[in-house]
């Protein structure tokens, strides 16, 4: 690839250590980064330079810049693609907002981890930055060991394969408040034999921002239980290989406080989903802003209160029909 540093930045060889981990010429990742300051973009490089060794640094001027940037590198292909991207917020002719926009909606570059960074990241421009798909948030000019820590898991990910924009790969939210991680995602495994079902639930939970696991069976539903770590079950009952209920009494023997939502098109279940300790009974057809509300009961739950609602004696398996609400769930009382 014959992208090189931008004037004057070939000085920048001076601070980043040498490629001894390049074989054959070959760098290990590319970090490209977008930024009209050429003094925030010497800092961010010498804050960095422990970890990327054997890195390909290459800058933009502002957004527009970087996205003829990456369409060249992918005009030399997938391996030419930039390990993770930093951003500025405030460029000309396109901002990092529009830049982070247009990278998440091209197929070719959605999976690359985006880094917001800038020298005002109040609030407000960290909640824009993580609905258009940024990974992460940093401060200018960058804490040296946060901004390390969180270049190392990018590029370690990237190395294995793995480079990708899903915040459960990070390490744990900075204690020092330096930079600001993507709030994970909730995991939800929905486990249904109807593809129409898995179809149309599963993208309404991903537009409300969850991610979604399949099954389309009571056997696979039991074993992605386990190996899709799942923070909630949504879980029918007629499956073939292993029906809910049985399904459903190993997630219980394996994982007793995962939460579980029974939904159904079998009549009379409640009494049983009472007997065994379900969270919560829907009958098809699904009323999607009930269910939603009590997904997002069960989620807000914090564990001591999950294990004190479980056992105690008032407990009660919420049914979840039509004139259902959120206040009324037993989680909420």
């Amino acid at each position: 690839m014959n992208t090189q540093f931008h004037e004057p930045f070939d000085d920048l060889f001076s601070i980043l250590p040498q490629d001894k981990n390049c074989v054959g010429g070959l760098t290990i990742a590319t970090i490209l980064v977008a930024d009209d300051n050429q003094t925030d973009i010497f800092l961010l490089a010498r804050a960095l330079s422990p970890v990327i060794t054997g890195c390909r640094f290459v800058t933009a001027a502002d957004g527009l810049e970087a996205e003829e940037l990456l369409q060249k590198m992918a005009a030399e292909g997938d391996l030419a693609l930039p390990a993770v991207i930093f951003s500025d917020i405030n460029m000309p002719r396109r901002s990092g907002f529009q830049l982070l926009q247009w990278v998440k909606r091209q197929p070719n570059f959605a999976r690359i981890p985006v880094v917001m960074i800038s020298d005002f990241m109040n609030p407000v421009h960290r909640e824009k930055a993580f609905a258009l798909g940024a990974i992460a948030c940093l401060p200018k000019p960058p804490e040296p060991a946060e901004a390390q820590r969180l270049t190392r898991k990018l590029l370690r990910n990237f190395q294995a394969g793995r480079a990708r924009s899903d915040a459960s790969e990070l390490p744990e939210h900075s204690t020092s408040g330096e930079w600001y991680e993507r709030p994970r995602m909730k995991k939800i495994l929905l486990a249904d034999d109807d593809p129409g079902v898995r179809e149309t639930l599963g993208r309404v939970l991903e537009s409300e921002h969850y991610q979604v696991i399949f099954a389309e069976n009571g056997n696979e539903a039991a074993g992605k239980s386990v190996s899709g770590q799942p923070d909630m079950v949504l879980l029918d009952l007629n499956m073939p290989d292993r029906d809910g209920w049985s399904a459903f009494r190993f997630m219980h023997a394996v994982h007793p406080l995962l939460p579980v939502i029974v939904i159904t098109a079998r009549p009379n279940q409640y009494q049983q989903a009472e007997q065994l300790g379900v969270d919560a009974l829907m009958e098809k057809p699904l009323n999607l802003g009930v269910l939603l509300k009590a997904i997002d009961a069960l989620l807000s739950e914090t564990e001591p209160e999950r294990m004190r609602r479980l056992t105690s004696p008032d407990f009660h398996t919420a049914y979840l029909n039509d004139r259902a609400q959120s206040s009324a769930t037993p989680w909420n009382r």
